[in-house]
């Protein structure tokens, strides 16, 4: 070895000693496998560092996990259907509340039942959520990227983002709760259970929050927002989601947005939403000078009104603006509603904010059972510009429902200049692929698999119920829509007793057109008054041997009072001694004849009757829309027994 050579080895190593051993910054970026190297999810959170991915096999995990501001990927390996993060044991199921970055990633699990073990919630200092994204400081946002993920059976919100641009996309939200006992709102006095919630504008202004993408259904709000919830949440981009058959107790079905600055609803199917006051579809309230709604499928959204919530304003079954009309852009969209409220309806209350009249444009709206406009929004002061008012001919397909027949009037009808139009439809094929770009959120004209008229079914499992007097049973009534039937559907039962009341879980259900299966729950509740089918409890129905015992119990201690002293009385009580008894002789002949006597069996009358008591439940299902059948019945059989 040369003396060079020594004198550099020293050198060499003391170079290496000195690398940064405890922290892996200075090498490649890592994955951590769960459970191989760690034992669940927060602790491969907790080992990795920015760039890392946690990589998850199939299972359940049951965990509530926190991001802690790393800019890191957690993933399962074989994707949402296998990959569960079940955190029922806490009260968030996952967090993104350090300032997290588009780098930090959630992708490919099953989130689900945060809150349930905590649930109803009375802490006024904790809430529930399937994912919260906030902030840690006045100017801070998080904005984390969600995607492909089952966000589903949640308590309070399935997501919700407080002041960040969160990019959501590819999820599927549903069967979202209120975090509270629903039996105490009385009229929004809980404003969750939303799919998701953007609440404030980011504060980051140069990351906005993005929602696509995804399915948004089945999820309850208890007042603004079954789907989508905004308040004041600066510019989102709404864009290619299926918003469907969510509810919210208030307004706004599918989407609700108040105090907003500008947003962007673009190429949505909106379907099968329910609003308590207004809105089933989209609700405006304050909207902004920049609001394009472009190229949606708005279809079979209606309002149930909501009890609970007094307001003077209770219309606009596809849209409603309660607020300014000014700088709407209406563009492309296939609006049908199929009730008796008016498909578009603005609050006259508002009129004065709007500078200019409400601008419809190259769209198809409908209504089959009611009227285009109400409030102040008629035609005129309302510009349709090249609207038309047919029916879009709707058909199902082997790839989804809500496509445009041959020969719908919305093929070639839209207008191709119209603003943020996208290159390619919500199935992906391109734009314009004709004279000029289709209306609604489908492009080019599609044949159906069935020539089946617009029409339902009605079934019930059980088919009989048995209950007890004082009890209730349920049955689920089923709706099976087909041939693309857009309309709803009310409940009512007949054919019992006044003691025996009827009532369902949703008396009412809208059809959005996607032949979507629908249900709800009808309750039979047997009182303790409809015993009385059974069972006569009226005195003179008792066995004759109670009846001989009350008229003794009352006149015997009166004899025995005279007879044990008749040696201090004269001959007069002699007199009345033999006058009571004969009294008493003439009641229980009285009451040894009422009802006949001795029966042989130790009763006086007919027995009672414990049999079970059997009744025919009519139900009724009576629809409005586009189907030629108003109504179809079923019975279910009813048994009360003792």
């Amino acid at each position: 070895m040369s003396d060079t050579s020594r004198h550099l080895l020293p050198t060499t190593l003391l170079l290496l000693v000195s690398l940064p051993f405890g922290t892996r910054e200075a090498w490649s970026q890592q994955t951590i496998n769960v459970p191989a190297t760690q034992p669940t999810i927060q602790a491969g959170i907790d080992a990795a560092i920015d760039g890392d991915t946690v990589l998850v096999a199939p299972g359940t995990y049951v965990e509530n996990i926190d991001f802690k501001g790393k800019a890191i990927t957690v993933t399962s390996s074989a994707g949402a259907a296998s990959t569960i993060i079940d955190a029922s044991q806490g009260d968030i199921g996952v967090r993104f509340v350090n300032n997290e970055t588009r780098s930090s990633v959630i992708n490919g699990f099953t989130i689900k039942n945060a809150g349930l073990s905590m649930w109803p919630n009375n802490s006024p200092s904790i809430y529930f959520d399937g994912i919260k994204v906030a902030y840690n400081c006045p100017s801070c946002s998080s904005n984390p990227t969600i995607t492909n993920n089952i966000i589903t059976q949640n308590y309070g919100y399935g997501i919700v983002v407080y002041f960040g641009g969160a990019y959501i996309s590819g999820n599927t939200i549903s069967h979202t709760r209120t975090q509270y006992d629903p039996r105490f709102d009385f009229g929004c006095d809980y404003d969750d259970g939303s799919g998701i919630a953007l609440q404030g504008t980011s504060n980051d202004p140069s990351i906005t929050a993005v929602i696509s993408d995804n399915v948004i259904e089945q999820n309850l709000a208890q007042c603004g927002g079954g789907g989508i919830r905004l308040y004041s949440a600066g510019a989102p981009t709404i864009t290619n989601n299926v918003i469907r058959y969510n509810e919210s107790k208030g307004e706004g079905g599918g989407i609700w947005m108040v105090n907003g600055n500008a947003m962007s609803i673009i190429q949505n199917v909106i379907d099968g939403n329910v609003a308590g006051t207004a809105g089933g579809g989209i609700y405006l309230g304050n909207s902004s000078q920049n609001l394009f709604i472009v190229n949606n499928t708005i279809v079979g959204n209606t309002i149930f009104l909501n009890p609970n919530i007094i307001t003077p304003f209770e219309d606009g079954s596809q849209l409603a603006i309660n607020g300014s009309v000014s700088g709407t852009a209406f563009f492309n969209n296939v609006l049908v509603a199929a009730d008796n409220f008016a498909a578009i309806a603005c609050d006259p209350i508002y009129q004065y904010l709007s500078t200019t009249p409400l601008v419809i444009d190259h769209s198809d709206v409908l209504n089959f059972s009611g009227p285009l406009f109400g409030g102040w929004c008629m035609s005129p002061p309302t510009i349709t510009s090249n609207m038309i008012s047919l029916d879009a001919q709707f058909v199902t397909t082997a790839n989804g429902s809500l496509r445009l027949g041959s020969g719908s009037p919305a093929v070639d009808a839209g207008n191709s200049s119209a603003p943020n139009l996208p290159s390619v439809d919500l199935a992906g094929n391109p734009r314009t692929q004709g004279n000029a770009v289709d209306m609604g959120a489908y492009e080019g004209t599609f044949v159906g698999n069935s020539n089946t008229p617009p029409d339902f079914t009605l079934s019930s499992a059980p088919s009989s119920l048995i209950i007890m007097a004082g009890q209730s049973a349920t049955t689920m009534l089923t709706v099976s829509p087909v041939g693309g039937f857009i309309g709803t559907v009310s409940f009512s039962c007949s054919g019992l007793p006044a003691t025996v009341p009827c009532s369902f879980s949703r008396g009412a259900l809208a059809v959005g057109g996607d032949n979507a299966i629908l249900t709800t729950t009808l309750t039979v509740y047997a009182s303790a008054a409809s015993s009385h089918f059974r069972k006569n409890s009226v005195l003179g129905a008792e066995p004759w041997s109670f009846r001989v015992a009350l008229v003794w119990g009352g006149l015997l201690p009166c004899l025995l009072l005279i007879s044990g002293n008749m040696g201090r009385f004269d001959a007069r009580l002699k007199t009345m001694r033999l006058v009571l008894i004969t009294l008493l002789a003439m009641s229980l002949g009285a009451v040894l004849s009422c009802g006949g006597g001795s029966t042989g069996t130790g009763q006086s009358g007919p027995p009672p009757n414990h049999s079970p008591s059997t009744f025919t439940m009519v139900v009724q299902a009576t629809a409005t829309g586009n189907t030629a059948r108003s109504s179809h019945t079923l019975n279910v059989t009813v048994v009360i027994t003792q």
